[in-house]
């Protein structure tokens, strides 16, 4: 999975989880908190930013075919199969960030 698909999905996907769990709540007789459930920045380091941490493996490989052609890419971690015929190299780093929330889901 590319990096900008990962991050774009985890974010959707951690906003739309919230706001399907307040409708669960409300839905249930006898509960009427429209917003039962927020999603507030974690503290960040020693204080440091607030908002949505992130701490990914990617990978970048280059490789080059039979043609002679390259490529290069930015990866989330994951396994990757051998390919007849081509070369190639693997480099793995670790990134850290914070996506800051500008407004509170409720």
């Amino acid at each position: 999975m590319e990096l900008k698909e990962f991050i774009s999905q985890s974010l959707f996907e951690i906003t739309e989880g919230i706001r399907e769990a307040n409708e669960a709540y409300k839905a249930v007789p006898g509960r009427s908190d429209d917003n039962a459930f927020q999603l507030w920045p974690s503290l960040g380091e020693k204080g440091g930013e607030k908002g949505i941490q992130f701490d990914l493996a990617v990978t970048t490989k280059e490789e080059i075919g039979g043609k002679g052609h390259a490529s290069v890419g930015i990866k989330v971690l994951g396994a990757g199969a051998d390919v007849e015929g081509q070369y190639a190299k693997e480099n793995v780093s670790r990134i850290r960030f914070t996506v800051a929330i500008k407004n509170f889901i409720g």
